[in-house]
């Protein structure tokens, strides 16, 4: 049997990417003030729950929020006053990857109160990477991969 080459030139594509190594995420180390300007949303936030999505692609986090840097609602923030009133907590839900080569953080194992840089996707939800969340915390982590 024949193979066109067409056929025989996407097979031996698909063979190649098939065969090469998958790239870990790196992250570059960068000044505090510099990711900052560069991250849309950023807030001071405790974890106060993280599991798995249905599909066990992506850790699902809600933060209490302590304080707004930027790119979220002041109104979020817990104030003395609402604490008397009883007002409910304000949280943020922000989405990771859980593969490590999509820069994913799970925040189940990290420091439980962090400074968040994370931006929205084309669904509105905020997405962080390990690469933000070191950045903006190095004094609290150790040296991504």
């Amino acid at each position: 049997m024949k193979f066109s080459p067409v056929i025989a030139g996407a097979v031996s594509v698909a063979l190649v990417f098939a065969s090469a190594p998958a790239h870990a995420c790196t992250c570059e180390k960068m000044d505090y003030d510099k990711v900052l300007v560069q991250t849309p949303v950023v807030f001071d936030g405790e974890v106060v729950r993280t599991e798995l999505d249905t599909r066990g692609l992506r850790h699902i986090t809600s933060f209490r929020v302590r304080g707004v840097v930027k790119g979220v609602s002041q109104k979020l923030v817990m104030t003395p006053n609402s604490v008397l009133k009883r007002t409910p907590q304000r949280s943020i839900t922000v989405v990771s990857a859980v593969n490590e080569a999509d820069c994913g953080y799970d925040f189940a194992t990290g420091p439980q109160r962090l400074i968040v840089g994370a931006v929205r996707n084309d669904d509105g939800n905020l997405v962080a990477t390990r690469c933000t969340i070191y950045n903006l915390n190095s004094s609290l982590m150790a040296e991504p991969k």
